[in-house]
């Protein structure tokens, strides 16, 4: 087989051609089950060690240990170099935004019981899609 023209097409094969969806719902649902499973103990991790330490401590310590993943990556890929993103303002706006939510969601935890917490999380996307559609013209019938 020969490589495709665009390195960032894939073949599609006999068997991924008659493969459907509901293949992979039971997967895709257990793999959902054990991310949200997960994100929870650390979820409830940081409201227990926020009992002893700062928010900045907890949060420091935490990307420092998603440094190791992301050293491996990087000498993986083959260089920082590599890595470089077509928009970098967009990245570091990407980044700021994320920092800030970051904190501001563990002092939700140190505050707020874990399930209001949990609840107004996952509220945001309804509410900010709420207010665009409210502020859209109507499209006439």
């Amino acid at each position: 087989m020969r490589p495709p023209s665009d390195p960032g097409r894939i073949p599609i094969t006999a068997s991924a051609a008659h493969r459907t969806a509901g293949d992979h719902v039971a997967r895709g649902i257990a793999f959902a089950l054990i991310a949200f499973s997960i994100f929870s103990c650390a979820d409830a991790g940081v409201k227990w060690l926020t009992e002893r330490y700062s928010v900045f401590q907890i949060i420091f310590v935490s990307n420092l240990f998603t440094l190791i993943p992301v050293a491996l990556l990087i000498r993986h890929e083959g260089g920082l170099h590599k890595l470089r993103p077509r928009h970098p303002w967009l990245v570091g706006l990407r980044s700021i935004l994320l920092a800030i939510d970051m904190v501001l969601v563990f002092y939700a935890f140190v505050e707020l019981p874990l399930a209001d917490a949990y609840a107004l999380i996952f509220a945001v996307p309804m509410v900010v899609t709420a207010l665009i559609t409210q502020n859209q013209p109507s499209i006439p019938p």
